[in-house]
């Protein structure tokens, strides 16, 4: 049986006038296709929120629903599941509020399922904090594998107090500073150590970094 209820995406169909995205997932260990520049904000913030510890693209289409509206992602968290609605222009009324078709309100509304549903503007986050992360995301799907468990331990010893990334390479002269850095991402990624600037500045040498 499946470790969760979906695992991979059920319509790859390109939405009318909207890029696709293909992208690696680190969290999945896969890659996953977004359609437009919401859902690609969406998947960073889902990848960047530790509390996520799972999730899905495109898992479900709306049943009986007209037209036909497949569900942006699935997301698990420790307190449970969610489908998250990625609401559409269209979709909302002149005062912003969702406007949907009666099958989809049903469907939403039906208590089967925690529904989230989630505004055009809503997504609008700090820039700097969506292109850090862009930034950790792409090192993590890149390098991520050659960064064993003992040297992640190593690098969380070595943030027991506040370090800057220059400083944190200078401690591992003998591996590739490439590497000292990916650790330190992947210690952020779950939610066991801190970058406190990620949404002020970009990522660089004095950027600084705490295990928690």
């Amino acid at each position: 049986m499946p470790a969760h209820p979906f695992e991979r995406a059920v319509d790859h169909t390109r939405p009318h006038g909207s890029h696709r995205y293909d992208v690696f997932a680190p969290k999945l260990g896969r890659s996953v296709a977004l359609f437009g520049r919401t859902a690609l904000d969406a998947w960073t913030v889902i990848e960047s929120d530790p509390a996520i510890t799972s999730y899905c693209e495109r898992p479900l289409v709306v049943p009986k629903a007209m037209p036909k509206r497949v569900v942006d992602f699935w997301v698990q968290t420790k307190e449970g599941g969610q489908f998250w609605i990625l609401l559409r222009p269209s979709e909302m009324d002149e005062d912003m509020a969702p406007d949907l078709s009666s099958e989809f309100r049903s469907w939403a509304t039906s208590g089967r399922y925690t529904v989230k549903l989630i505004r055009p503007d809503s997504l609008v986050v700090n820039k700097n904090l969506l292109d850090n992360w862009g930034w950790i995301i792409r090192d993590l799907s890149a390098f991520g594998r050659f960064v064993d468990r003992k040297f992640l331990d190593a690098v969380r010893a070595a943030i027991s107090s506040p370090t800057d990334l220059a400083r944190l390479e200078s401690d591992f002269l003998e591996r590739d500073p490439i590497l000292v850095r990916v650790a330190a991402f992947s210690l952020i990624h779950r939610g066991q150590a801190l970058c406190r600037s990620l949404g002020d500045a970009r990522i660089c040498p004095s950027t600084m970094i705490e295990a928690v």
